[in-house]
């Protein structure tokens, strides 16, 4: 009877929903972002990135939106992320040497997160940033230097002063994940 009785209450005087935060996205955002999820193939990614190329690059929006789409590579199919790469290299002309910059740096900031965080759940999109960035070195977009620092950031993170040791186990792994070994084969 009581949980019939605050069943009746809270159909009288239901609970405020919160309000969703949605972003309306321009015509010109949406289109960007489906052709990179949908369209992105090999046969595609010179079509893609000309279309990249003809967008409004002064524009603040569309500029932070192209950063966002080539940052992200989670957010597309797996076996595009190399078409992604090839994209982004097509749009590094030295006039942009920003968005080289901008994009490469948040990539590594997502991967540092993702190693802070080590949420099993999130092993998918951390998968993917890894692939992307060797994508992104065999490509030449950055030099090949910054390459094993990041390895090695992936591998000693969390040992006690980045040395791990044979016998001591990682505070932050379990003694038997070996998801960082995987990210760096």
């Amino acid at each position: 009877d009581k949980y019939a009785v605050k069943v009746f209450l809270l159909s009288l005087n239901p609970p405020k929903i919160k309000e969703q935060n949605i972003v309306a996205l321009s015509k010109e955002e949406r289109f960007l972002l489906y052709i990179i999820k949908t369209q992105l193939s090999e046969k595609t990614y010179e079509l893609v990135a000309k279309r990249f190329k003809n967008s409004d690059w002064d524009n603040p929006v569309i500029y932070r939106t192209i950063i966002e789409i080539l940052s992200k590579p989670s957010n597309i199919s797996f076996v595009n992320i190399e078409f992604l790469a090839r994209v982004f290299r097509l749009l590094c002309v030295p006039s942009r040497y920003t968005l080289r910059t901008e994009v490469v740096d948040q990539l590594v900031e997502d991967i540092t997160t993702g190693l802070e965080e080590n949420d099993l759940q999130q092993s998918r999109i951390r998968l993917s940033q890894g692939v992307y960035f060797i994508h992104v070195i065999n490509l030449r977009i950055i030099e090949e230097e910054y390459l094993f620092p990041i390895l090695y950031k992936i591998v000693c993170f969390g040992h006690q002063g980045y040395n791990p040791e044979r016998e001591k186990t990682c505070e932050i792994d379990r003694p038997d994940d070996h998801f960082r070994i995987r990210l760096i084969c």
